[in-house]
């Protein structure tokens, strides 16, 4: 087997000699080969990793669900509390998928929210997609670290009028 490490760590080998191989674990995971020189080294992808589905959480409703409101299974609400998931294990979160049941007239943005525990109150996370006027379903991606036992949920901004149709929303993690 190839040595396993991250991109970072590829990048740290002093003088890889010409023909090395190694897989990466992380960024574009696959096998690479230094095609390059020791001095000079030229990483090319040689194999693509396998492609497995990412694990993801969901969050859904068939409830109208208005703006800020949080939603969960099965219901929607503006209490945070109500509609969360508890992190198993510490991942980072790396994609939003969020799609609406009918036609949507105004701009709704899923966020994803995160509570620490001990902290007092949950704060909004860089991770959120947005689905424009007119269209009804968007993804977007980004990294954002949890640790176990954090609580996540997706709070929907829709400020033109409820989803009287719900939502649904995955959130990838790895």
């Amino acid at each position: 087997l190839p040595p396993r490490m991250t991109l970072a760590q590829r990048n740290l080998i002093n003088l890889p000699a010409t023909g090395i191989i190694i897989y990466q674990t992380d960024d574009v995971t696959g096998l690479y080969c230094n095609k390059g020189t020791a001095s000079v080294p030229d990483w090319q992808l040689i194999g693509p990793a396998v492609s497995v589905a990412s694990p993801s959480f969901f969050f859904n409703t068939d409830q109208s669900v208005g703006n800020n409101d949080y939603i969960g299974l099965g219901s929607s609400g503006s209490n945070f509390l109500r509609y969360t998931i508890v992190v198993p294990v510490a991942c980072v979160l790396k994609s939003i998928a969020v799609s609406t049941r009918g036609f949507n007239s105004s701009f709704t943005t899923a966020t994803i929210w995160r509570q620490t525990p001990g902290s007092p109150s949950p704060a909004a996370t860089t991770l959120s997609a947005s689905i424009l006027t007119g269209t009804t379903f968007s993804v977007a991606s980004g990294t954002v670290a949890a640790n176990a036992g954090d609580l996540i949920s997706v709070r929907i901004t829709t400020p033109g009028g409820a989803l009287f149709n719900g939502v649904a929303v995955s959130v990838t993690y790895q």
